[in-house]
């Protein structure tokens, strides 16, 4: 529980004063070892959890009772797990990427979701053995309890849209002949597919409503880069026309007749909930909304994150549930996993502050919160480097930042240094918290800079749209700079400076 933590914590200080020695870190293996518990996430009704985790050397999704009964464990071998989701209190969907190879040297990494019913501890992939779909498909695009059953809905090319061929040496072997989806419905307790809306090359991204029905779609005219909402029936909601765009549609808004459109084409950065009347507003206007919160059951839009670190509900009662919730972890880096549809029950993850990463189940009917796992338990909170924004100016004036990771125990003065930068490059950033790649580096009494240069997601939409045509230009220069700065301000040797990456 959270009072019992924070009477640790001041015991761990009352002793450090008394024996100051720091003991020598974890071996470098221990920061390079996959988390513990990873995507953990609440059921519907808040009495299950399912999580990817590491049991006995090996990747399993696992499926458990609040109370720590195992319901289901199965393996994931070397797959990257993309997403876990609940549909129902009963169907879990995992989604996973791999390497396919398609013969004639062609290979690529392919999506594919496994379906798991608790009940029955079975396990399928969808589209499997079904013959008019390969098992590839391009997104779960939303999930809908309707009549008490589960749906996925799932963007996927038939195969009358795939060329596969017999001969492994045909430079034609397999490939799409058509590089747009249909949006299927799958009924997760029988397998039936059926068609939920129909794609086209220029259509590509779909909003459902609660009942499952298609409330509006997003088209894309690339060949005059304007692209357009339409309410289903054809009805243009709404419509902008920029060379780099970006904007895209983010689910149902506060009501089941409206839609949410997270919208960076201009200078400006909005996130707008749009009517099937066409009126348009803008959510927290000139807040940087890194996040959007939904409804678990209906898939209504509830609240922001905004700066990656404030929740804000629209609702007073919700807020003030979320309030009560984060409240004792403000010393740290917050984030919200999951949550029940009243936030009775919410999964937050910490890490910072003496925290290598933990995931916490806050039970507010129960007034307290419980330690679920923790992320890398062979890395001490002791043992964790201060992390800090560092914000800096470019050489051409353009304002940024960067995160800094301190070795334990060591002054900040004259440190050498590594520079870490993100990929990406546009729309990527680093944040505060504990990184496993800069935390071994300190470990080693490194300071570590992650620089955020212009073109890194985050932030506003002028930042991220400073970066275009400065790869390798300016987006060095940025790194270059803060270098610079954290030499001047005396916290780094610039003598002793490297970039990984």
């Amino acid at each position: 529980m959270v009072r019992f933590q924070a009477l640790m914590g001041a015991c761990v200080l009352a002793l450090s004063a008394v024996c100051p020695a720091l003991a020598a870190p974890p071996s470098i293996e221990a920061y390079g070892r996959l988390p513990t518990t990873e995507q953990l996430s609440l059921s519907p009704s808040g009495n299950r959890m399912v999580s990817i985790g590491t049991i006995g050397g090996k990747r399993m999704v696992l499926a458990r009772t609040v109370t720590g009964e195992v319901l289901l464990a199965a393996p994931v071998g070397g797959n990257k797990i993309r997403e876990v989701q609940w549909v129902d209190d009963d169907h879990v969907l995992v989604t996973i990427s791999g390497t396919a190879d398609w013969g004639a040297d062609d290979k690529t990494e392919e999506w594919f979701s496994l379906s798991l019913e608790l009940s029955s501890r079975k396990s399928g992939i969808l589209f499997d053995h079904n013959a008019r779909f390969l098992v590839f498909h391009q997104g779960v695009r939303d999930t809908r309890i309707i009549g008490g059953k589960p749906y996925a809905y799932v963007a996927n090319v038939p195969r009358e849209g795939v060329k596969v061929g017999t001969r492994l040496s045909s430079d034609s072997d397999s490939y799409f002949t058509r590089n747009w989806p249909d949006l299927w419905r799958i009924d997760l307790s029988t397998g039936t597919v059926d068609l939920a809306a129909k794609g086209t090359e220029n259509i590509y991204q779909w909003v459902l409503a609660p009942d499952g029905s298609v409330v509006a779609y997003a088209y894309l005219d690339q060949m005059s880069s304007r692209w357009t909402v339409f309410r289903q029936g054809q009805k243009a909601l709404y419509s902008r026309q920029s060379p780099r765009l970006s904007a895209h549609l983010s689910g149902l808004g506060r009501t089941a007749g409206s839609v949410v459109v997270y919208d960076q084409s201009g200078d400006g950065e909005q996130v707008v909930e749009v009517g099937l009347d066409g009126k348009v507003e803008a959510l927290v206007p000139g807040e940087n909304v890194t996040g959007l919160l939904h409804s678990p059951l209906t898939g209504l839009l509830q609240g922001v994150v905004i700066d990656n670190s404030t929740f804000r509900f629209f609702d007073k009662p919700l807020q003030a549930r979320i309030e009560a919730a984060t409240r004792p972890f403000l010393d740290r880096n917050l984030t919200i996993e999951s949550y029940t549809d009243g936030l009775d029950k919410v999964v937050l993850h910490t890490n910072g502050a003496a925290d290598s990463g933990t995931f916490w189940l806050v039970d507010l009917k129960a007034h307290k919160a419980d330690i679920i796992d923790n992320d890398f338990p062979d890395v001490p909170g002791e043992q964790t480097g201060a992390t800090r924004r560092i914000s800096y100016t470019a050489g051409d004036g353009f304002q940024l930042d960067g995160i800094l990771t301190l070795p334990v125990g060591k002054a900040a003065s004259k440190l050498p240094v590594v520079v870490l930068p993100h990929g990406g490059p546009i729309g990527v950033s680093d944040r505060l918290g504990f990184d496993w790649l800069a935390q071994g580096i300190a470990s080693r009494g490194y300071a570590v800079f992650q620089p955020n240069y212009r073109g890194s997601g985050g932030h506003s939409a002028a930042y991220q749209q400073a970066g275009f045509g400065e790869f390798g230009r300016k987006m060095l220069t940025d790194m270059s700079d803060g270098l610079a700065h954290l030499a001047r301000e005396g916290i780094v040797d610039p003598r002793r400076a490297c970039i990984v990456g």
